[in-house]
Formats: structure tokens, C-alpha cells, sequence
């Protein structure tokens, strides 16, 4: 049995800042979209995770910004998907796009490309297990550019200034 979302926060020892907009009628269900980033100031060192969930007329649902203690990018970027897909299910949505700009996260999730590090594989598997309980969800791949909300609200977490234009 997986944990609860706030119960798997607290057991990792994250401080969490997050923003939480319930939809109007209290349900979410039908296609929701998910921005997910990580960011590492120093890769490795102080990281943080960035998640924002749209309903499908493309309002705000949530917005997390968790600070994740020193890691790498890829620990950070993994982080941001499990969190913010675990967010998504607590809150009830069963049908998801996961729009990440972590080509490494997208392709190893897929199954498309192998996982050597161990740290990772064992996020690999729990990310795996988080999905797992949507009903349909998919995780594409997205140019950085098109991912600003997330990358702003990791590097927020992980203590960086932000890149100029993002």
C-alpha cells in the first residue's frame, strides 16, 4: 500500500510551500495536464521539485514548490514527478498529461532509455507505481521553454535566482 502524499513528504523530511486551488465543483476528472521540473544548484546540491497541475480548461489546480535537501538534477527531476503526480491522485484525477523538459525522466520512464544509477532506479520504480494507479496517463516530452511555471517553482525550492527569460 503507498503511503499518503503528505505521509510520503514528511517520511522524506521535505519542507513544502504549495499553492492548492480546488476546482469550483470539488471533482477532478477527464484529462489534466501536469508540468513537472527539478532543479540542483551545483548538480550536485541544494535541490528542489516544481509541479503544476491544470484541469482541462486549463485552470490552475495546484502549484508545489518543495525543497528536497542536496541532490542531483536527475534526483531533483524524478522528485517533481513522483510529487506532483502523487499530488494529482490525492486530489482524485484519473486521466493525466505529464509534461516534463527532462529528456532522461521522459525516456526512462517510457521505457526507452536504461537506468544505471541506483538512486534512480529505485525513483524509477516508485514513480512507476504512482502512475500506475491513474487510469490512462501519458509523459511527454517538452522543450524547456514551454516549461517556465515548473522550472521557476523547482529552482524557487531549490534556492536559485531562476534563468533570465524563464
Amino acid at each position: 500500500m503507498t503511503a499518503p502524499p503528505h505521509a510520503l513528504k514528511a517520511s522524506l523530511g521535505l519542507k513544502t510551500a504549495s499553492t492548492l486551488v480546488p476546482r469550483a465543483d470539488g471533482a477532478a476528472s477527464g484529462a489534466f495536464v501536469l508540468y513537472a521540473d527539478g532543479s540542483s544548484l551545483n548538480n550536485p546540491g541544494p535541490s528542489g521539485a516544481g509541479a503544476l497541475l491544470f484541469d482541462r480548461d486549463g485552470d490552475l489546480v495546484f502549484r508545489l514548490s518543495i525543497h528536497l535537501g542536496n541532490g542531483t538534477s536527475n534526483f531533483a527531476e524524478y522528485r517533481a514527478l513522483i510529487l506532483g503526480a502523487d499530488e494529482a491522485l490525492e486530489r482524485g484525477v484519473d486521466d493525466i498529461d505529464i509534461r516534463m523538459d527532462s529528456l532522461l525522466v521522459v525516456n526512462q520512464v517510457n521505457g526507452l532509455w536504461k537506468i544505471k544509477s541506483p538512486r534512480l532506479k529505485e525513483l524509477h520504480i516508485l514513480a512507476l507505481r504512482i502512475l500506475s494507479r491513474f487510469r490512462r496517463w501519458k509523459l511527454s516530452h517538452i522543450p524547456r521553454e514551454q516549461n517556465g511555471q515548473a522550472d521557476k517553482a523547482a529552482r524557487e525550492a531549490s534556492g536559485s535566482p531562476g534563468r533570465p527569460g524563464a
